[in-house]
């Protein structure tokens, strides 16, 4: 079941008429098919001047259209049961390949459940295609690495900045349990501060202000 978007109602109607024109067994083109049935007679004016292109695989070779339908990818029509040497299979996939690769970007296979009244199968070339498929699909941008910030590191720098100011070792302003203590449980003054670093509370209100949590 193919699925369409908004606005694909043309290409939809076409690919109908034209599983139609196959299913029915009848001899003569699609062309002589349309010409009789006039299936299309109710377009609307602006429709009709989005014209449709309708080839055989021969025919087909050498041009690129947008998107490309091709109907009828069954076995039996795709490779063709007349098809059994090497060499006429070979034929039967060049030809098959011209047929699916006429598209620039979009590509619809189409396969009737049942042909003149009996079952009909996919081709054994439907899954190579799609395979294909995927395999030339552009791969997806990478996601981007979320930064893992060490909420410590504020705290650690703010260290660095008073040991430096004070001329003595980091380790000599407070020691790294101390140092998480002031990031789980911030003092609530420079009392508390005080308290923790065991300096003086004159001396703690010097001190640079302490990161404000995140």
């Amino acid at each position: 079941d193919t699925q369409f978007g908004e606005g694909d109602d043309l290409a939809r109607r076409v690919a109908e008429e034209v599983d139609r024109y196959l299913t029915s067994g009848e001899p003569g083109g699609f062309r002589a098919w349309v010409e009789a049935r006039t299936p299309f007679d109710d377009l609307e004016p602006d429709h009709r001047g989005e014209a449709v292109a309708l080839l055989t695989f021969h025919a087909a070779k050498g041009r690129e259209w947008w998107g490309v339908f091709v109907t009828g990818v069954e076995e039996g029509l795709v490779p063709h049961a007349s098809a059994v040497s090497p060499a006429q299979q070979a034929e039967e996939a060049r030809l098959a390949y011209v047929a699916v690769t006429r598209a620039a970007h979009h590509l619809v296979l189409t396969a009737a459940e049942e042909r003149n009244g009996r079952a009909a199968a996919p081709s054994r070339w439907i899954d190579a295609v799609v395979e294909s498929a995927v395999a030339d699909r552009p791969a997806p941008p990478p996601e981007p690495r979320r930064r893992v910030v060490d909420p410590l590191a504020p705290y650690t720098a703010w260290r660095a900045a008073v040991a430096r100011a004070s001329g003595q070792p980091e380790r000599a302003v407070c020691s790294d349990r101390v140092l998480r203590s002031l990031l789980d449980d911030p003092p609530a003054d420079a009392s508390a501060l005080a308290t923790r670093l065991g300096i003086t509370e004159t001396a703690a209100a010097r001190l640079r202000p302490l990161p404000q949590p995140a």
